[in-house]
Protein backbone atom coordinates (compact mmCIF):
# COMPACT_ATOMS: atom_id res chain seq x y z
CA UNK A 1 0.00 0.00 0.00
CA UNK A 2 3.13 2.31 0.49
CA UNK A 3 3.86 2.22 -2.90
CA UNK A 4 0.42 2.53 -4.23
CA UNK A 5 0.15 5.70 -1.87
CA UNK A 6 3.68 6.95 -2.61
CA UNK A 7 4.26 6.10 -6.32
CA UNK A 8 0.98 8.41 -6.86
CA UNK A 9 1.81 11.22 -4.71
CA UNK A 10 5.42 11.27 -6.25
CA UNK A 11 3.56 11.12 -9.91
CA UNK A 12 1.90 14.16 -8.63
CA UNK A 13 4.69 15.95 -7.38
CA UNK A 14 6.33 15.01 -10.54
CA UNK A 15 3.85 16.58 -12.72
CA UNK A 16 3.22 19.40 -10.71
CA UNK A 17 7.21 20.36 -11.12
CA UNK A 18 6.63 19.54 -15.14
CA UNK A 19 3.60 22.27 -15.18
CA UNK A 20 5.74 24.66 -13.55
CA UNK A 21 9.10 24.23 -15.64
CA UNK A 22 8.28 24.25 -18.81
CA UNK A 23 4.49 24.94 -19.17
CA UNK A 24 1.05 23.28 -17.67
CA UNK A 25 0.48 21.52 -20.99
CA UNK A 26 3.49 19.58 -20.80
CA UNK A 27 2.13 17.61 -17.30
CA UNK A 28 -0.22 16.59 -19.80
CA UNK A 29 1.40 15.87 -22.97
CA UNK A 30 4.06 13.66 -20.37
CA UNK A 31 0.99 11.99 -18.50
CA UNK A 32 -0.99 10.77 -22.23
CA UNK A 33 2.39 9.65 -23.47
CA UNK A 34 3.29 7.60 -20.25
CA UNK A 35 -0.13 5.44 -20.38
CA UNK A 36 0.18 5.65 -24.48
CA UNK A 37 3.78 3.59 -23.72
CA UNK A 38 2.72 1.35 -20.69
CA UNK A 39 -0.15 0.51 -23.30
CA UNK A 40 2.67 -1.66 -24.95
CA UNK A 41 3.92 -3.08 -22.28
CA UNK A 42 0.71 -4.15 -19.46
CA UNK A 43 -2.20 -6.11 -19.48
CA UNK A 44 -5.33 -4.72 -20.08
CA UNK A 45 -6.64 -4.41 -16.36
CA UNK A 46 -3.37 -3.20 -15.10
CA UNK A 47 -3.18 -0.32 -18.00
CA UNK A 48 -6.51 0.85 -16.98
CA UNK A 49 -5.65 0.82 -13.48
CA UNK A 50 -2.36 2.90 -14.16
CA UNK A 51 -4.22 5.23 -16.74
CA UNK A 52 -6.89 5.57 -14.14
CA UNK A 53 -4.32 6.87 -11.40
CA UNK A 54 -2.22 9.00 -13.75
CA UNK A 55 -5.40 10.59 -14.95
CA UNK A 56 -6.33 11.82 -10.95
CA UNK A 57 -2.83 12.81 -10.60
CA UNK A 58 -2.40 14.91 -13.62
CA UNK A 59 -6.09 16.09 -13.15
CA UNK A 60 -4.24 17.13 -9.79
CA UNK A 61 -1.52 18.44 -10.81
CA UNK A 62 -3.84 20.92 -12.97
CA UNK A 63 -6.23 21.66 -9.93
CA UNK A 64 -4.01 21.78 -7.22
CA UNK A 65 0.10 22.78 -9.05
CA UNK A 66 2.10 22.12 -6.08
CA UNK A 67 5.11 24.22 -8.16
CA UNK A 68 8.10 23.50 -7.80
CA UNK A 69 7.31 22.37 -4.56
CA UNK A 70 5.81 19.31 -6.07
CA UNK A 71 9.55 18.01 -5.59
CA UNK A 72 9.10 17.78 -2.38
CA UNK A 73 6.73 14.36 -2.73
CA UNK A 74 8.89 11.95 -4.75
CA UNK A 75 11.51 12.89 -2.08
CA UNK A 76 8.69 11.85 0.73
CA UNK A 77 8.08 9.11 -1.35
CA UNK A 78 12.10 7.66 -1.44
CA UNK A 79 12.16 8.59 2.43
CA UNK A 80 9.20 5.97 3.43
CA UNK A 81 10.17 3.46 1.01
CA UNK A 82 13.55 2.87 2.50
CA UNK A 83 11.83 3.14 5.24
CA UNK A 84 9.33 0.69 5.43
CA UNK A 85 12.24 -1.23 3.41
CA UNK A 86 14.03 -1.66 5.54
CA UNK A 87 11.45 -3.08 8.50
CA UNK A 88 10.18 -5.71 5.71
CA UNK A 89 12.67 -6.44 2.72
CA UNK A 90 15.45 -5.36 1.20
CA UNK A 91 14.71 -2.68 -1.77
CA UNK A 92 14.55 -3.46 -5.48
CA UNK A 93 17.25 -0.81 -5.93
CA UNK A 94 19.77 -2.77 -3.58
CA UNK A 95 19.88 -5.62 -6.20
CA UNK A 96 21.84 -3.67 -8.69
CA UNK A 97 23.19 -0.93 -6.98
CA UNK A 98 26.43 -2.07 -7.52
CA UNK A 99 26.39 -2.26 -10.74
CA UNK A 100 28.38 0.01 -13.51
CA UNK A 101 26.71 3.39 -14.29
CA UNK A 102 25.32 2.49 -17.39
CA UNK A 103 23.79 -0.50 -16.31
CA UNK A 104 22.21 1.18 -12.98
CA UNK A 105 20.74 4.13 -14.89
CA UNK A 106 19.01 1.37 -17.28
CA UNK A 107 17.60 -1.12 -14.53
CA UNK A 108 16.94 2.44 -12.68
CA UNK A 109 14.94 3.84 -15.57
CA UNK A 110 12.98 0.50 -15.77
CA UNK A 111 12.28 0.42 -12.44
CA UNK A 112 11.04 4.08 -12.64
CA UNK A 113 9.15 3.16 -15.75
CA UNK A 114 7.27 0.29 -14.05
CA UNK A 115 7.14 1.24 -11.06
CA UNK A 116 3.18 2.72 -10.44
CA UNK A 117 1.79 -0.57 -11.91
CA UNK A 118 3.97 -2.57 -9.75
CA UNK A 119 3.15 -0.88 -7.06
CA UNK A 120 -0.66 -1.64 -7.76
CA UNK A 121 0.20 -5.09 -8.46
CA UNK A 122 1.56 -5.26 -4.98
CA UNK A 123 -1.43 -3.57 -3.07
CA UNK A 124 -3.94 -5.96 -4.89
CA UNK A 125 -1.82 -9.10 -3.83
CA UNK A 126 -1.50 -7.71 -0.45
CA UNK A 127 -5.26 -6.59 -0.27
CA UNK A 128 -6.24 -10.09 -1.71
CA UNK A 129 -4.15 -12.30 0.99
CA UNK A 130 -5.55 -10.22 3.88
CA UNK A 131 -8.99 -10.90 2.29
CA UNK A 132 -8.09 -14.59 2.08
CA UNK A 133 -6.70 -14.79 5.63
CA UNK A 134 -9.43 -12.73 7.22
CA UNK A 135 -11.92 -15.42 5.26
CA UNK A 136 -10.65 -18.52 6.38
CA UNK A 137 -9.79 -17.34 9.80
CA UNK A 138 -13.92 -17.15 9.73
CA UNK A 139 -14.32 -20.55 8.74
CA UNK A 140 -15.36 -23.22 11.30
CA UNK A 141 -12.82 -26.49 11.75
CA UNK A 142 -13.64 -29.49 10.94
Amino acid sequence: VVHLVGTSLMLWGWLSCLGAVICPLASRVASVAYVVLLARFLGKWEWLGSTLVVGVMAMLSHLLPLGLCGVLLPALNEIVTFVTHDWYEPTFISTYSGEPLGSFLEHLALHLFFLLPLGQSAASRVTAKSRTDSSAGMRPNK
